[in-house]
C-alpha cells in the first residue's frame, strides 16, 4: 500500500483550484455584462435621437439642440458609434438632413441590436459553463470525499 503525504490535502487543493476557476468565469461574465450594458446605452441614445428626428420630420422643421445638454450628450454618443456615418451630425440639424440621419440611425440600431444579441448569447453560454463547472466540481469533490473515507476505513482496519 502506498503512503499518503499527510501534509497534502487534495480536497483543499481541489477546492482552491475550483475557486480560482470560478472567479475567472465570474470575471468573464461581469465583463460581458458590462459590454451588454454599453450596447444597451448605445441603443437608447440611437432611439432617443431617432424619436426626436422623426418628430422634426413630421413637423417639417429643423432641430436645434444647442440649448439641450442631454441631447448634446446623446448626439456625442451616437457620433462616437460611427464617426464616418455621423461626421456631419451637429447640434443643429436642417430639414434636408433629417431623412439621411434617420436612415443612418436605423442602420446603426440594427447593427447594435445584432451586437446585443451576440453578447446576450455569450452571457447565456458563460452562465451555462459556470453551472456545468459547479456540477462537475461537486461530483469531483464528492468522489474525493468518498475515496478519502474509504482510505480512512482501510487505515483503521489495517491498524494504521
Amino acid at each position: 500500500m502506498s503512503r499518503v503525504d499527510s501534509t497534502y490535502n487534495m480536497g483543499l487543493e481541489f477546492t482552491s483550484m475550483q475557486g480560482k476557476a470560478f472567479d475567472q468565469m465570474e470575471q468573464k461574465i461581469l465583463h460581458t455584462l458590462d459590454d451588454l450594458r454599453s450596447v444597451n446605452e448605445d441603443l437608447r441614445a440611437l432611439q432617443e435621437l431617432s424619436a426626436r428626428l422623426a418628430q422634426a420630420k413630421k413637423e417639417k422643421k429643423k432641430v436645434d439642440f444647442n440649448e439641450d445638454v442631454h441631447m448634446q450628450h446623446t448626439i456625442d454618443r451616437v457620433r462616437e458609434l460611427n464617426p464616418t456615418v455621423f461626421k456631419e451630425l451637429t447640434y443643429q440639424i436642417e430639414v434636408d438632413q433629417i431623412e439621411d440621419l434617420l436612415t443612418s440611425c436605423k442602420e446603426m440600431t440594427t447593427e447594435r441590436m445584432t451586437e446585443a444579441n451576440r453578447i446576450g448569447s455569450y452571457v447565456s453560454l458563460y452562465y451555462q459553463d459556470r453551472i456545468q463547472m459547479t456540477d462537475i466540481s461537486q461530483k469531483a469533490l464528492d468522489l474525493l470525499i468518498r475515496e478519502y473515507n474509504i482510505f480512512v476505513s482501510n487505515q483503521k482496519a489495517s491498524g494504521g
